[in-house]
């Protein structure tokens, strides 16, 4: 079931990436968005009770939106200390 659900964060970062692109949702709504593609997502794809599945796909895209920022964070750089003090 592990295997899957990081699979399924690759899913999800993908699908909300381009719902994003094409405009159809608003920025401030892709974390709803993906929360809910998520535990639709599991909610058919999982393999244990329904409960379980649904929490894992909560889970799932909580990672997902945890990825797609460290990632961006990671590409973009950060700041050396002395310039963020001031």
């Amino acid at each position: 079931m592990y295997d899957v659900s990081l699979m399924g964060a690759g899913v999800i970062v993908a699908l909300t990436e381009g719902l994003k692109r094409t405009g159809y949702v608003p920025k401030p709504l892709v974390p709803v968005i993906s929360i809910l593609l998520g535990a639709g997502i599991f909610y058919f794809v999982g393999t244990g009770t329904t409960e379980e599945n649904v929490i894992t796909g909560i889970f799932s895209a909580l990672s997902a939106m945890g990825l797609y920022s460290g990632s961006k964070a990671t590409v973009k750089g950060v700041q050396p200390a002395d310039e963020i003090d001031g």
